[in-house]
């Protein structure tokens, strides 16, 4: 598995342990893919990617993980 997905992986093991998010999840609650029929609200994942910002600070990859957040809540300002 690469770096990027070994941490989306511990990401969503733990979101997935969090009694809070699960409750205001409700039944759909954390997926790796979203079908038409998922229930709303709910969370998948993003786009991730490794990279080096090479800013000499340190020797390891910097990388970008991206979750979707997905509800029919209606937003008012």
């Amino acid at each position: 598995m690469t770096a990027p997905g070994d941490l989306m992986q511990a990401l969503f093991l733990r979101l997935k342990t969090d009694a809070s998010l699960s409750a205001l999840l409700g039944g759909a609650g954390l997926l790796e893919r979203a079908d038409a029929k998922a229930a709303f609200p709910h969370v998948t994942y993003g786009r991730t990617s490794a990279f080096d910002l090479d800013t000499g600070a340190d020797d390891n990859d910097d990388q970008l993980i991206t979750l979707h957040i997905w509800s029919k809540a209606l937003v008012r300002p």
